[in-house]
């Protein structure tokens, strides 16, 4: 699936290195952009362990060429730039991954390219606009004060297990329920399937799972 309106491709030969089965789509031309990108992608791989954990070393790349095209977005009017960014996060949301993820990527690449570029800052400002309006989706189904109750609650539930390994579950979880009330399909399944593989997670592990997303969905609106 192509996104709604992207810019034309720079460099297939580029990308292919980047990511091999990333199809063909833009890339920055600034290499001080694309280290940025990448070092935005490190640090978003730091911060979720649950990305690793479920998408390994293929996941890793889509992270890096995904955030290498975000960055050509820059030159676009706010609204494409919006449209674009809600589709990316839309469409990893239904395979797993709650928007919840791009947006702080997106502070991320925001804060390196402001470091390595600081002359282009004004259009980096509607990268940051965009998880902004990801943020604001998120807190108008369910509060930061109802999140911190809820995901307090889980990390409760499942304290000891061995799963509290992957780091921030109960606040993917939450936002799972977010997305899924701004209308994303399968946002919430696609990740309850995951982490309530009985192969997987304890018996302990999945049924706060369960009961966090249930105590979101009737907290959601």
């Amino acid at each position: 699936m192509s996104p709604p309106s992207e810019p034309t491709f720079l460099s297939t030969s580029a990308l292919h290195a980047l990511n091999p089965a990333a199809g063909e789509h833009a890339l920055p031309s600034d290499p001080r952009e694309m280290e940025a990108a990448l070092r935005a992608s490190e640090r978003s791989w730091r911060r979720f362990p649950y990305l690793a954990a479920r998408y390994g070393e293929r996941g890793r790349q889509f992270t890096g060429s995904d955030s290498a095209w975000i960055v050509t977005l820059r030159d676009f009017d706010q609204t494409t730039v919006d449209r674009n960014i809600l589709w990316l996060a839309d469409l990893l949301s239904h395979r797993g991954m709650p928007r919840w993820i791009l947006e702080v990527h997106l502070g991320y690449l925001v804060e390196e390219l402001m470091q390595a570029a600081p002359e282009k800052a004004p259009v980096y400002e509607r990268v940051r606009q965009a998880a902004e309006r990801l943020a604001a989706a998120r807190r108008r189904a369910i509060s930061d004060s109802v999140t911190d109750r809820l995901v307090a609650a889980f990390d409760v539930d499942v304290a000891g297990e061995a799963e509290t390994g992957l780091g921030e579950a109960g606040r993917l979880i939450v936002a799972a329920v977010t997305d899924e009330a701004d209308g994303v399909v399968h946002a919430v399944s696609s990740l309850e399937s995951w982490l309530t593989e009985p192969t997987r997670f304890s018996p302990r592990w999945q049924a706060a799972v369960r009961t966090t997303i249930a105590q979101a969905r009737a907290a959601a609106h």
